[in-house]
């Protein structure tokens, strides 16, 4: 088995849920953190999905949710894995490109 590091982002520029993070065929993602950042001067809410098998974001797929305040950020830890490219992380914000989604783990092939 090889492993290589996972780093993904992004900076939504609305408040629709977008996907951040979806591994490859026959590659198993591990998130092991998840960084969000304000880069404004108001506090922002922000909802992370975990979506084993599509793209379907509600409250069955919620995994993380609360509010990142101004000019600060939110280190989450965690230990999420993704089977393979049916499984999806997303990100959701409450003020359009408040925030900015990192995650960091691996993926195992």
């Amino acid at each position: 088995m090889a492993h290589t590091t996972l780093n993904a982002q992004a900076r939504p520029a609305d408040t629709t849920a977008a996907s951040i993070y979806t591994p490859g065929a026959g590659i198993k993602g591990i998130v092991h953190n998840i960084i969000i950042c304000n880069t404004t001067s108001t506090d922002a809410t922000y909802t992370i999905y975990h979506d084993l098998d599509g793209t379907t974001y509600d409250a069955d797929s919620e995994i993380f949710k609360g509010t990142c305040l101004a000019d600060d950020f939110v280190l989450i830890e965690a230990k999420v894995t993704l089977k393979d490219q049916e499984g999806n992380i997303a990100v959701k914000q409450g003020t359009s490109s408040a925030l900015n989604f990192t995650l960091h783990g691996e993926e195992i092939s």
